[in-house]
């Protein structure tokens, strides 16, 4: 019952979940509170069928064609609203990334990583939605991969056990110093 209608204009007929009798939003005239029965049917009801509802059943008179177009204008202004909310979120979402972006690729870049590398670094980083870039807690550099599952069953496969001792537990190995942790 929840996001059934709970209230009426009684001039314009608008429907509202509100069940506060505050004025209309669209016209300002004042809203009534509705039956369980009248809730019901309005909020089963779609166009049409629902304004000769409101108009038969609740208010008692024919909604005048300005209150129609005025609820449709409404209607139309607070889409626009929603939408140009959303690409603002939206535009917003993709400078805080570029912003990410070209702080992890300038990081990579203070400490003379080749740009290609760089890039590469900031990449995977974003992809991996990292807050912010590892650092080899030997040296500090930024330039390092991931040790990944394939290369430690490859080592495992060649060498044996001996082999995948040095990966045991390490996720990052740095190209700089050689250090795995």
């Amino acid at each position: 019952m929840a996001w059934w209608f709970k209230s009426v204009c009684t001039i314009c007929g608008q429907c509202s979940f509100s069940d506060e009798t505050n004025p209309c939003e669209i016209c300002g005239g004042q809203c009534k509170k509705m039956s369980i029965i009248q809730s019901y049917k309005t909020s089963h009801l779609g166009g049409q069928e629902r304004n000769f509802y409101v108009e038969k059943n609740i208010i008692n008179h024919k909604i005048a064609t300005q209150y129609l177009l005025a609820r449709e204008d409404y209607f139309r202004k607070k889409e626009e609203e929603r939408k140009n909310a959303k690409e603002k979120i939206e535009q917003e979402k993709v400078l805080a990334y570029q912003n990410q972006y070209l702080k992890f690729l300038s990081e990579a870049q203070s400490q003379n990583i080749p740009n290609a590398r760089a890039e590469s670094i900031a990449s995977y980083a974003m992809q991996h939605e990292m807050y912010s870039l590892p650092h080899c807690p030997s040296c500090g550099s930024v330039d390092v991969s991931k040790i990944g599952t394939g290369t430690k069953i490859a080592k495992t496969a060649a060498f044996g056990i001996v082999g995948a001792m040095s990966d045991v537990g390490k996720i990052w190995k740095c190209n700089k110093c050689g250090n795995k942790w």
